[in-house]
């Protein structure tokens, strides 16, 4: 739901709410030296950095390899994004984070 909503911490999102002290990319600019804004498509289809990471998902996607909306639809397609993502190890939450989420959930019902 975050990815489709955009809501991911990334720096571009994060600088919005001042958790983040720019939208960059932090691994173009030290890498690189170049600025470009480390937004949600940057990281899945744009990042040189993750280009090993993204071969299997480039191909289980096919055509559709830059089409989120499509992505997002299919089931196959949203396991690999996931895979990705997985082993990106880039939208990973501090630890409890979900837990307590859950447990805030569960007290209310």
């Amino acid at each position: 739901m975050q990815i489709r909503a955009g809501h991911v911490p990334l720096n571009e999102y994060l600088a919005r709410f001042g958790q983040s002290d720019t939208p960059r990319c932090d691994l173009c600019w030290s890498l690189r030296g170049v600025y470009k804004t480390d937004s949600l498509h940057h990281f899945l289809f744009v990042c040189p950095s993750y280009d090993g990471y993204r071969t299997d998902m480039d191909f289980a996607h096919g055509r559709d390899a830059r089409n989120l909306p499509k992505i997002l639809a299919n089931q196959k397609h949203l396991d690999a994004l996931l895979t990705y993502i997985g082993r990106t190890r880039r939208l990973r939450t501090r630890p409890g984070k979900v837990l307590l989420s859950s447990l805030s959930a569960l007290q209310q019902s």
